[in-house]
């Protein structure tokens, strides 16, 4: 029990003194005292047989932790980071997806209306689609809603589900390592003469573009390396589990 002791009521025969302790509950009044301060009213209970006893209230204090820190893997602070710039990167395909409706619609009812449609939406939206789909490819492959076919996968053991999943993802990081390879020197040659589409009154660049598919296709060869090391531990795992 902690701070000095007061002796308060005796309790009821209807109340269990089967013995709780450390409810809280209201401090009682005393005999010549009258109510208690507001920092005491409320005390720990603490109940024996015969005599309920009230304690004052625990001070609370800082406690330091003095354990050993939780060290963060490589693997797991890069999969964290891939989390948050994917996260952006969808949040900024689905505005550039909005202002693209919105340009859509403008050049429709202008074209239609007014017989003035907006200059260059061909070219902004042949460049932007382009951009959204780099933009939104390597959230949609992390939060697994890509498009895929489980007639296959439904109908075989876990273990050889496990290696058909290995190869589609080895396949995948080989497939987007090339995509990067091959798209790096017509990024840079882009930036070199800072590349546009379209001509006349609206010239829309088009190196950021090449900059954003270098971007997701690096992101997803590592989201695909990051499911085939999931994939291998629980192969390693699997094994274990049957050679025990």
């Amino acid at each position: 029990m902690h701070g000095p002791l007061r002796r308060g009521i005796q309790p009821s025969p209807s109340e269990s003194l089967s013995g709780k302790v450390g409810a809280y509950a209201p401090r009682p009044r005393l005999g010549g005292e009258g109510l208690l301060p507001h920092r005491e009213r409320y005390a720990t209970v603490f109940v024996n047989s015969r005599t309920r006893y009230y304690s004052k209230p625990k001070t609370r204090r800082r406690v330091h932790w003095k354990g050993k820190r939780t060290v963060t893997s490589p693997l797991n602070l890069l999969d964290r980071c891939i989390e948050r710039l994917t996260g952006l990167m969808n949040i900024a395909a689905s505005l550039w997806l909005f202002l693209l409706t919105l340009i859509i619609v403008t050049d429709v009812t202008g074209r239609a209306l007014f017989n003035c449609p907006l200059t260059g939406t061909p070219e902004l939206v042949k460049v932007s689609l382009v951009a959204v789909v780099f933009l939104q490819l390597a959230h949609t492959l992390r939060k697994d809603r890509h498009v895929r076919s489980m007639i296959v996968l439904c109908r075989v053991p876990p273990a050889v589900k496990l290696f058909l999943e290995g190869v589609a993802n080895l396949a995948g990081l080989m497939l987007f390592v090339l995509v990067f390879y091959s798209s790096w020197p017509l990024a840079t040659a882009a930036w070199e003469i800072l590349e546009y589409e379209g001509e006349g009154a609206l010239r829309v660049p088009t190196y950021p573009v090449r900059t954003i598919i270098l971007l997701g296709s690096a992101l997803m060869a590592l989201q695909f390396g990051l499911f085939l090391r999931e994939n291998i531990k629980e192969g390693l795992q699997l094994l274990q589990h049957k050679g025990g």
